[in-house]
């Protein structure tokens, strides 16, 4: 079958923006303040950061950025509908809520945790309380926010530990490790990481595995490899194995995630993918299967590794239809299967940086759009034919 035939994509749309050239505005701004007063931004300049599946009511759980503080939604795979949860008017939401980043865990008992990440900047340090963990419960429909775990510094990504009820988060504009205990309500700081991992992951023994600079300031390549464990209460910076040094020398950590098979798959900045087996630890390098960087990863309900990877041209858009693609990888036989670029026919666009990626029951696979500067991003839905 030709590749492109493989699968069908479809841009689906929350916000337009007015005017498209009014992002062309955002670096012209001088102040934070700018860009909340710039109607058509405040209103309509979103990106899709975080996405997570929920196979109990059959719907995708959507994290965007909005100057409105309308960030978290639902998309309906069955009637294409998005629809806000109304995070702006949780009780202690306020006006540096402006993103959910990598940071959506589905609990076993169908509640759903976040966390909240800014965009300021300096200036209005002290004046922005901190990012906020928040839980959604789907039956109840009922949010509410829980901890500010570290005052003034908002939250990157978070995981979860589902067995002990630990959420662990990483922060920004300073990277900090820390931990909340859901029973107590209590949070802790495990320390510096002076960066700000887009994901850590949680191993099948309840291991925090997560990356950090071991210098200030940071440089690339220079991100190293970071184990935590609860039972200890114990940070480990290594020294680890040779083969560990792979993810300093890829350039960093996109995504991380356990498979069934209790390894870590490990998707790069530079769109390599790469196992760690945390029992040693060791890294096996498993390959770079398109021609662009960046890369998310998921596993299906059929135990494949479904990819999204690639970044464009973020000022000139995804015209030319090859700026991202799909693909999986099987972990029994090593094996890459490319399924199509993520371009929408009709529209004549594609999508142009990969953020996160989502797996349905019936292997839909959604990607997040974000950083996009020619027009608001969308929300990629890309069916695999049958073959």
């Amino acid at each position: 079958m030709d590749q492109k035939s493989r699968i069908r994509v479809k841009a689906r749309i929350l916000r337009e923006m007015e005017d498209n050239a009014n992002i062309n505005l955002i670096n012209n701004f001088t102040s934070y303040e700018e860009m909340f007063r710039h109607e058509d931004i405040r209103k309509n300049f979103i990106g899709f950061t975080t996405i997570i599946y929920n196979p109990n009511d059959k719907l995708l759980y959507c994290g965007i950025n909005s100057f409105e503080n309308d960030i978290f939604y639902t998309f309906n795979p069955e009637t294409k509908e998005f629809r806000s949860l109304k995070y702006y008017e949780t009780q202690g939401a306020e006006k540096y809520d402006v993103k959910v980043h990598r940071s959506l865990c589905l609990d076993d008992d169908g509640i759903i945790y976040g966390a909240t990440a800014g965009l300021h900047g300096v200036p209005e340090y002290n004046q922005a309380p901190g990012g906020k963990i928040f839980r959604y419960d789907p039956q109840k429909d009922k949010l509410e926010i829980l901890s500010i775990p570290l005052p003034h510094l908002y939250i990157q990504t978070i995981t979860m530990d589902k067995k002990r009820k630990i959420i662990y988060g990483c922060t920004y504009p300073t990277g900090h490790l820390f931990r909340y205990e859901i029973k107590t309500d209590k949070a802790r700081d495990l320390g510096l990481l002076i960066t700000a991992p887009h994901r850590p992951v949680v191993d099948r023994e309840g291991n925090l595995w997560a990356s950090y600079h071991r210098n200030y300031p940071p440089s690339n390549p220079g991100l190293e490899l970071l184990k935590y464990n609860p039972d200890e209460d114990k940070v480990y910076y290594g020294p680890w194995p040779k083969s560990c040094q792979m993810v300093k020398n890829k350039k960093g950590i996109d995504d991380m995630v356990l498979g069934p098979d209790e390894m870590i798959y490990i998707g790069t900045v530079t769109g390599e993918l790469i196992r760690l087996n945390p029992q040693i630890p060791e890294m096996e390098y498993l390959g770079k299967p398109f021609h662009s960087t960046r890369m998310d990863v998921k596993f299906g309900p059929d135990s494949l590794l479904y990819i999204a990877s690639g970044y464009g041209d973020i000022q000139e858009g995804g015209y030319g239809g090859k700026d991202t693609g799909i693909f999986t990888y099987n972990i029994d036989t090593g094996k890459f299967d490319f399924y199509g670029y993520i371009y929408d026919q009709k529209r004549k666009e594609g999508l142009v940086m990969v953020h996160d990626i989502a797996v349905t029951d019936g292997r839909i696979v959604y990607v997040a759009e974000s950083d996009n500067m020619t027009r608001t991003c969308y929300f990629w839905e890309c069916t695999i034919n049958k073959i």
